[in-house]
């Protein structure tokens, strides 16, 4: 039933997302404040102690943040300086664990646009025989409300056994290795790309996407990623922001989606179907990378698309996804080219 709940993100609003709009209409633009919360709570949940019991264990605790580590796990939180916001980041050291499951995950490099157009071919969205969906979205349940996440789009992909061994071998990303230490120096190091990926291995992972005025927010700095893997029976890695709040509102008129077709097409030279075939639009939020200096949300265009017979973008790298201003018809900086 939780499952269910959590996935019933077509709603009226949602549904006008897909497809094009033909003319002009008008958007909602929102001023946005941040939101942060109370890290005393945060690590009897994630650490299974006390703030008291890891201060006398040497936990690095000031006004706006924190940091905790031992040879099990760690976790750090607070926020930023710059004022973009609240974060928390917890890694699960037993096994190495948490970095192999965090290597594994990274290197499709979908966290360089806006944080999934690398998983959506990567890893399927399909239930694990040692669980149920379900059952993990129930487990990480506390975890992703505490972030500020109660409601959000949430998708969940399957970190198979057959895909993992692809990463390894592609990207030196190899598995837990049982009772090692947490692994630290270079990113070799902590890959142990000579251990295989067993059945026993696989994992999920799950993003979850905040909404803002009813429209999913697409930024890199406004989701809450965790790993849960089976075996352990937990939360091996989790890594996110709180997201933020709508405040003042106003009316912009908004360019269609054709408009943001035409300037993906642009980008990549395309001039044919036989180039490009563009999967679908939706309007979205996002965050630009100034958004501290602004604190706003732009109303922007997705675009998801496939590159065909690209020299530069192949396999699941030609499945993309560009971020266009609905207003200034400009690229999002959240989805530069990197």
């Amino acid at each position: 039933m939780l499952f269910t709940m959590l996935f019933l993100g077509l709603t009226s609003c949602q549904m006008e997302q897909s497809g094009t709009t033909q003319g002009s209409q008008k958007g909602t633009i929102y001023q946005i404040r941040q939101q942060t919360c109370n890290l005393g709570e945060a690590v009897p949940l994630f650490l299974g102690k006390t703030m008291e019991e890891t201060k006398k264990k040497g936990a690095e605790i000031e006004k706006d943040y924190y940091h905790y580590e031992d040879k099990e796990q760690s976790l750090s939180g607070g926020t930023f300086t710059d004022g973009a916001g609240f974060f928390l980041k917890y890694c699960d050291y037993r096994d190495n664990a948490g970095m192999a499951y965090y290597w594994a995950s990274d290197c499709y490099e979908h966290k360089y646009d806006f944080a999934d157009w690398g998983l959506r071919k990567a890893y399927p969205e399909d239930e694990l025989d040692a669980c149920s969906k379900e059952e993990v979205l129930r487990y990480c349940q506390p975890y992703a409300e505490f972030m500020g996440y109660k409601e959000a789009d949430v998708t969940v992909y399957a970190m198979t056994q057959e895909i993992l061994e692809d990463v390894r071998k592609k990207f030196n990303a190899g598995a837990p290795v049982r009772g090692a230490e947490k692994a630290t120096g270079s990113d070799d190091e902590v890959a142990n790309a000579s251990v295989a990926w067993t059945k026993e291995d696989e994992a999920y992972y799950i993003i979850y996407k905040p909404y803002l005025g009813g429209r999913i927010m697409e930024s890199v700095s406004q989701i809450l990623e965790i790993i849960y893997v089976p075996k352990y029976k937990k939360i091996v890695y989790a890594n996110g922001q709180m997201p933020c709040l709508a405040d003042q509102k106003t009316e912009e008129m908004i360019l269609p989606s054709e408009v943001a077709v035409e300037k993906v097409k642009q980008l990549h030279g395309a001039r044919s179907d036989k180039e490009i075939k563009i999967e679908k639009t939706s309007l979205v939020y996002s965050l630009n990378w100034d958004f501290t200096r602004e604190k706003k949300a732009s109303l922007c265009w997705r675009v998801d698309y496939e590159l065909k017979n690209s020299a530069q973008y192949k396999g699941n790298q030609a499945f993309r996804a560009k971020l266009v201003d609905a207003v200034t018809g400009e690229f999002c900086t959240n989805s530069k080219e990197e």
